[in-house]
């Protein structure tokens, strides 16, 4: 997270050529200001797919109450906690980190695009300003960004195993022992691994 707002900040202080944060910001308003549109134009050709107020009160509201009221990748961290006092501690804290995340993400995403204006793909930009980092800074938010991938990960294919095996395998094979049920998890998790991979090459034409 720190590494993600120091970048947000070099990226800032970049666009101005060095004359701060608030000067970038003001340069990205200026430069791109539709970018800042949370809500779209009617002449928008994506009008029709994100209406703006119309998608926060018509269904916005229900997927987050659903990631973060039913889903076991969230809720399988409060369930962790000691009590649920710091249960709700922990779930409240990580909705304000997740108010961050235009900062974190779409600030150095819109600075990309003032700053490399030739980048061929959206999925150029977020590498490309980690590159104007400092060598040392670049390494360890590049270490950090790694580790949130692999814990985000494990936290979702020790999900998906727990689904599976708990509401799936034990229905077919009910009466089973903790130790043949632990013993299943890794068995989900290599077929898991797998079928995203496969999937996911199919989907990106790469089979």
């Amino acid at each position: 997270m720190f590494g993600g707002l120091f970048l947000s900040y070099l990226a800032l202080d970049a666009v101005s050529d060095g004359q701060g944060v608030l000067a970038g910001f003001g340069v990205l308003t200026d430069k791109m200001p539709e970018h800042f549109d949370m809500i779209l134009s009617p002449e928008n050709d994506h009008y029709m797919s994100l209406t703006g107020i119309s998608v926060l009160i018509g269904g916005m509201w229900i997927m987050n109450f659903s990631y973060w009221g039913f889903n076991q990748y969230i809720i399988q961290r409060a369930l962790a906690a000691k009590d649920i006092k710091e249960a709700q501690k922990g779930i409240a804290f990580a909705a304000y980190l997740k108010l961050l995340m235009p900062v974190i993400v779409v600030l150095p995403g819109i600075a990309a695009v003032v700053l490399y204006p030739t980048l061929t793909t959206p999925d150029q930009a977020y590498p490309s300003m980690m590159a104007s980092m400092p060598v040392g800074i670049k390494g360890l938010v590049f270490a950090a960004l790694v580790a949130a991938i692999v814990s985000s990960l494990a936290s979702m294919t020790n999900s998906i195993s727990t689904i599976f095996t708990m509401d799936i395998y034990t229905r077919f094979k009910p009466n089973q022992s903790q130790r043949t049920l632990c013993a299943y998890w890794p068995y989900c998790r290599v077929n898991l691994a797998m079928n995203r991979l496969t999937r996911g090459r199919a989907i990106t034409g790469q089979v």
